[in-house]
């Protein structure tokens, strides 16, 4: 019987199997290695006060009525509806994606569907995902496949679109406030759970090279550095998010967080995201390159976890090697909390 668990990583993953977990009365301990909680969801005000995502827009689109229900114990919700443009002719003509009839009605008449495929899918995928394009590019593209009709929202007939109302980090903050959840803000590695016995299971959901202190080499991520961008006036982008397939620029996509957060505000804040390479020491990894490779080095290493950690369990996108949006994240904890309390 589980009474006592440690979670680490204090994500979308983390958190939600910790409330799972102390839901059912279980002693739960998370760990964090940064000095705030949220991962890649992390939201706040910028020093100017505007609100931001700290790694790029992050919004919730849900079929999941389960997953509905059980954020919605920690938050109310702000109702948005994702666009995406992508900027061709040097920026200067904007047109949705993913790729319909709209898409192509804005298109001269000589461009065929296979050269918008080219520009909008292959060359921000090469931009986007660099020397791995051709292992990843069919995983990738199936994600935002082109559509027969006039539907221009990114996410299509998604039954739920939008932010909570006062972050993700809010969120997660009241997704841990519990008497039985404690919150330590420090890191752990393999060392640290081959000495430490107190905790009936462990879920681990960060990469997992650490807890087999990188033996097995380091597995393929991207990453990207973000930057920002503070004006003052109403002169800005036409749309909330733009995707940028082409060099220059070097970035992929701009997010000006006054329009797609809907927040009055005298200044704008444009974010910019700028794909590279990620290693064992030279960034945050924010994707999961979705190779066979890649995947079956994971493999070894979520066999070799399971022979030198037995009660550590691997749960989410990157403890998974795997893409998961934040819902897929939600329901994927659950389950896992469940199969284990089963």
């Amino acid at each position: 019987m589980i009474k006592t668990a440690a979670v680490v990583g204090a994500g979308i993953t983390g958190c939600t199997i910790a409330r799972a977990l102390a839901d059912k009365g279980i002693m739960v301990t998370v760990f964090e290695r940064d000095l705030a909680i949220g991962g890649l969801c992390r939201d706040g005000y910028e020093h100017h006060g505007i609100f931001i995502h700290h790694y790029g827009p992050h919004i919730f689109h849900n079929n999941d009525p389960c997953v509905q229900y059980f954020l919605s114990r920690f938050t109310q919700w702000l109702p948005y509806r994702h666009h995406v443009v992508a900027a061709i002719e040097h920026g200067h003509a904007h047109v949705p994606i993913p790729i319909n009839r709209v898409t192509m009605s804005m298109l001269s008449a000589s461009w065929s569907e296979e050269q918008a495929h080219i520009l909008l899918y292959s060359e921000y995928g090469r931009k986007m995902w660099g020397g791995h394009y051709g292992a990843v590019r069919d995983q990738v593209e199936r994600r935002v496949p082109a559509r027969v009709g006039n539907d221009c929202s990114y996410f299509g007939d998604c039954w739920w679109q939008g932010f909570p109302l006062t972050g993700w980090t809010t969120m997660m903050r009241r997704m841990l406030d519990a008497d039985n959840i404690a919150l330590e803000l420090c890191e752990v590695t393999g060392k640290t759970l081959r000495d430490e016995k107190g905790w009936d299971i462990v879920f681990w959901t960060g990469r997992p090279e650490p807890l087999l202190d990188w033996g097995l080499g380091p597995l393929a991520y991207r990453t990207m550095d973000f930057t920002f961008q503070v004006g003052r006036g109403n002169i800005r982008p036409p749309y909330p998010v733009i995707n940028y397939p082409l060099r220059p620029p070097d970035y992929i996509r701009a997010t000006d967080y006054r329009q797609l957060t809907g927040q009055p505000h005298e200044l704008w804040v444009i974010g910019y995201e700028t794909p590279r390479e990620c290693g064992a020491t030279n960034g945050r990894p924010t994707h999961v390159v979705p190779s066979r490779e890649n995947h079956e080095l994971w493999q070894r290493y979520a066999a070799a976890v399971t022979d030198e950690h037995p009660h550590v369990r691997l749960v989410g996108r990157f403890a998974e090697c795997r893409y998961l949006d934040i819902s897929e994240s939600v329901a994927n904890a659950l389950a896992k909390v469940d199969e284990i309390l089963a």
